[in-house]
């Protein structure tokens, strides 16, 4: 199983249910795809959020970095089918909809801003046209009552193996 992951807007709106994710998928390859370009920048991030990750692909990654003028939507969505990933966590739309099957997507968005702080959540329904899968649920939202980032990530896992996405192994 290979799960991308967004960095900014996306693991940063929900650290902590990202780095209960990558360290419960243990075993699964996690690849950090970011159009960021200082990659110690990029892994100050992911280790001040816990995020456990296999491989960091940036914009100025040498194998697979941006061309001239490549935007950034057209960059990612090559990245994520280079590297064949099952699942990608993003937070543009616009990326989003590039994405083809069989990666199965998951677009987290700002759902609201209360005391200046950010939640996010996974939006559903831009991508049912190209086949990609969306969905709409609570999973990430910081402030779940009662929803422990632990719980958040099994009730994902049990999504995953409905859609024979993960192994019971996993």
């Amino acid at each position: 199983m290979r799960i991308a992951i967004d960095i900014d807007d996306t693991a940063t709106y929900a650290p902590e249910f990202f780095a209960a994710l990558t360290h419960a998928l243990n075993g699964s390859e996690v690849v950090i795809v970011s159009y960021r370009e200082d990659a110690e920048a990029a892994r100050n991030t992911l280790a001040a959020c816990g995020i456990r990750y296999d491989r960091l692909i940036l914009a100025t990654d040498p194998e697979l970095g941006r061309a001239p003028h490549q935007k950034l939507p057209a960059w990612k969505a090559e990245v994520i089918r280079r590297i064949a990933a099952d699942v990608f966590f993003e937070d543009m739309p616009e990326v989003v909809h590039l994405i083809e099957p069989p990666t199965k997507v998951f677009r987290s968005v700002t759902k609201s801003c209360v005391n200046g702080s950010l939640k996010a959540s996974i939006i559903a329904g831009e991508c049912r046209q190209v086949g990609s899968l969306v969905v709409e649920t609570s999973l990430l939202e910081n402030s779940s009552p009662g929803l422990t980032s632990v719980s958040r990530v099994r009730r994902l896992q049990r999504f995953f193996n409905q859609i024979n996405c993960f192994s019971q192994t996993n």
